[in-house]
């Protein structure tokens, strides 16, 4: 009998539809991670039917690339159950790369069922093809293609959990190299298990023709499941890009209630700023203004008595008796100490008072070129009962070392808001440390001729890698319940990017963390 042979045409469509079958699962895998409820078991059962169907297309054409002299029919019936090991290890593969993670025990056992099923289904097909010849196996190469579909599963499954999700570099590049990958690996199974078959042709008086042409059913069989895969992978491209949109549509509404929380934050606090500032001002300016002329008319009264003791050193006993008991001398020595205490009092509250209208700067809507020192101090006087020793906390010392920076044209009360959230975060670190040497280091520099940056850095704790990654997202806070909102640095980060700069993190564990600034010297207004 002629030796048996293959038609390399059909050999070369049955690896492409194996590489389109392996590609499929790689993003069919993604789309039943990205949804939730009935529309991740619509996924799952949908890409088992199409990924099962891929894998099957790609046996089956290969049977039919087996070129023997003899006649050869096939029951159509065993050719239809043939389908099935392969739609359950499709559905088995999608469902164990859909968990949240999958251990190597988890791997090597979806590995073996998937394997399995695949090895069953190309017997199954073979024991569908009858022909005037006896069947014979070589045991060793049937366990090889078995253990080939095993280890070949068992890469698909890894390279498809891996690649599941849009997160890793050169994402796209690597799916198609590992679709490709994976395509070229599955024939190798089925073909392994073509060269254990032997047919032996037998004498018999029935007629056997073959019940289909070859080249038809083919192409016929290819163009199908080329069909179904294309169509599957159309419905993941469009429901990904759909997907897309969502989530930037969700992104771009949580970046505007993050804008809402802020800009309300700071009109709120900025009337509250403006209300105290106002009230407080008011009685300081009287009490400023009256310090002076109360300070000329206690002169001018010293004045007084000191030449009525010079004339009358020798007074009346009543007020000889009146002078002992105020004690006169005390009384005028302490009374210019009151007074230039006062004086000092009412500066200081002044100072304060400024310092609040600089870090609300409520009338400031727009960009406005102003000192940044100017803000940093303003931020520092507001947090200065913070920074001082208490109880068991020691006190946190501010070492500055300021550049000589030009104006900057910002927005100033957004920006004295991030120095606020940084240097309160900076203070929480420390005081958690409780040691004796806290200290916080606030450097300003030019960078080039159109940046400035503000670098502030805290000896603390530090902050692991696990964390230091998310400290920009939305509402997350490692402080206890009720003490933090999770928003401050994320609406900062949110507040640089509007003055199209960087803010950025160094820090590493028992190293301190330090907050990098850079902003340009001129904010075009959004």
């Amino acid at each position: 009998m002629p030796a048996n042979s293959y038609d390399v045409g059909l050999v070369g469509l049955s690896i492409v539809i194996a590489i389109l079958a392996a590609y499929s699962a790689l993003d069919l895998a993604g789309r039943v991670v990205a949804t939730q409820g009935r529309g991740r078991f619509g996924w799952l059962v949908g890409g088992a039917i199409a990924m099962g169907i891929g894998i099957w297309a790609m046996h089956f054409i290969g049977m039919l690339a087996f070129c023997t002299p003899l006649p050869v029919r096939y029951d159509w019936t065993i050719v239809g159950l043939s389908i099935l090991p392969a739609l359950a290890a499709s559905g088995l593969a999608l469902f164990a790369v859909s968990q949240f993670t999958i251990s190597r025990v988890q791997l090597a056992l979806g590995s073996l069922c998937m394997g399995l099923g695949i090895a069953a289904m190309h017997y199954t097909g073979i024991a569908a093809m009858k022909l005037s010849a006896t069947v014979t196996y070589d045991l060793q190469r049937v366990f090889a293609s078995v253990a080939i579909a095993i280890v070949v599963s068992g890469i698909a499954l890894d390279l498809a959990f891996q690649l599941r999700e849009q997160t890793s570099p050169n994402w796209a590049l690597r799916r198609l190299f590992s679709g490709a990958l994976m395509g070229l690996a599955i024939p190798t199974m089925h073909y392994t298990g073509m060269a254990a078959i032997s047919f032996n042709a037998i004498a018999t008086t029935e007629i056997l023709a073959s019940n289909f042409d070859t080249g038809i059913l083919a192409v016929a069989i290819g163009l199908g499941a080329g069909l179904i895969l294309g169509l599957t992978l159309l419905t993941a491209f469009l429901d990904r890009s759909q997907a897309q949109r969502l989530s930037q549509t969700l992104c771009e509404l949580q970046q505007t209630q993050f804008q809402l929380i802020q800009a309300e934050k700071m009109s709120s606090l900025g009337q509250l700023v403006a209300g105290i500032a106002h009230e407080i001002n008011n009685p300081i300016s009287f009490i400023a203004a009256n310090l002076s002329p109360a300070t000329a008319y206690m002169q001018s009264l010293t004045q007084l008595i000191d030449q009525y003791q010079q004339h009358y050193p020798h007074p009346a006993a009543e007020i000889q008796t009146t002078i002992d008991d105020i004690d006169l001398n005390f009384l005028l020595n302490d009374f210019q100490k009151l007074i230039l205490s006062m004086q000092v009092g009412t500066d200081r509250i002044r100072e304060l008072v400024l310092s609040l209208r600089n870090f609300s700067r409520l009338e400031e809507a727009e960009t406005k070129r102003v000192d940044i020192h100017q803000g940093i101090e303003s931020t520092l006087l507001l947090l200065s009962h913070r920074l001082k020793a208490n109880g068991s906390c020691p006190e946190i010392v501010v070492q500055k070392h300021y550049g000589d920076l030009p104006l900057v044209d910002c927005y100033a009360g957004q920006l004295n808001q991030v120095f606020m959230n940084i240097l309160s975060n900076a203070i929480d670190a420390l005081r958690d440390r409780n040691d004796s040497s806290l200290m916080i280091l606030i450097t300003t520099e030019s960078v080039g001729r159109d940046h400035v940056q503000i670098c502030i850095k805290d000896n603390g704790n530090g902050i692991p890698d696990g964390i230091r990654s998310k400290i920009f997202d939305p509402f997350f806070t490692t402080k206890p319940v009720g003490t933090g909102t999770g928003l401050g640095l994320s609406i900062s980060y949110q507040i640089i990017n509007k003055h199209h700069g960087s803010l950025t993190c160094l820090s590493a564990p028992h190293q301190g963390t330090e907050f990098r600034i850079k902003i340009p010297l001129t904010v075009q207004a959004t």
